[in-house]
């Protein structure tokens, strides 16, 4: 990739960093700590529909079988929401629409928890779904909370197949400089060829890594735009830090 142009701005910035729970090419915890209630099947499976939303090529399925069909597997550590505006994100791929509900518990379940939940509203499309746990919708957001509980389509009964992917737990603080405050912004997303980068800092250095985390390039700045015409379609990352060392990731989609 060449060419790579970003706006500079001085006055404030927004930062935002992920860390990714399941993606099915390099994190699988279907296969470490993954507890499934009320599916009569489920695993890893080829993605039914790659997109510009989801070019991933394994996803997660479970075809939903009872009322209180639910897929729960364990974070490794704690997952700490307190202090922040945090957002978790959830890639969703269905036949039918349906609310997912979101609960962060403890490893094996039980103690405290918090919920959240967004409504799939794409059938036969991937959708990337966002559960925004700054006011929960249920239980105390300083909750030690370790693990992840997800229900689709939660108090229905059917037969219908849930794929999903690229659980992803975001973290947004504002940091302010001067008497400025103002987020960071790439548009349009997605984007086929020119991304533009609205930001309020100086910058160091910006990168573009692959969904997994794999780094696939660096440049200097020196404009407002991203040429991104060479990559191929996909979900990717673009990682910018400023002249402080302060970190933003924010992820786009190529078309």
């Amino acid at each position: 990739m060449k060419n790579f142009i970003l706006i500079i701005f001085l006055g404030c910035f927004t930062s935002v960093s992920a860390q990714v729970y399941a993606d099915f090419e390099t994190v699988f915890p279907m296969e470490e700590n993954a507890i499934i209630w009320g599916a009569s099947s489920n695993g890893v499976a080829n993605n039914p529909s790659v997109d510009d939303v989801n070019s991933s090529a394994n996803v997660a399925f479970y075809i939903q079988q009872e009322q209180w069909c639910v897929y729960h597997f364990c974070a490794g550590e704690n997952i700490d929401l307190a202090g922040g505006n945090y957002k978790i994100y959830m890639d969703v791929y269905s036949a039918i629409q349906g609310r997912v509900w979101l609960k962060l518990e403890s490893c094996g379940g039980g103690g405290d928890a918090i919920e959240a939940y967004a409504e799939y509203t794409s059938a036969n499309k991937w959708q990337t779904l966002e559960f925004n746990f700054t006011v929960p919708e249920n239980g105390n957001r300083d909750a030690l909370v370790s693990a992840f509980s997800i229900y689709f389509n939660h108090g229905a009964v059917s037969a219908d197949t849930w794929y999903w992917d690229n659980v992803e737990v975001g973290e947004v603080s504002t940091r302010i400089k001067g008497n400025k405050t103002n987020a960071s912004i790439i548009y349009p997303n997605p984007v086929a060829d020119k991304l533009n980068v609205d930001l309020c800092s100086s910058i160091q250095s910006i990168s573009i890594y692959s969904i997994t985390g794999t780094k696939l390039e660096s440049t200097n700045l020196i404009g407002n735009k991203l040429d991104v015409t060479a990559l191929p379609k996909g979900t990717y990352i673009l990682q910018i830090i400023d002249m402080d060392g302060e970190t933003m990731s924010q992820k786009f989609v190529k078309k």
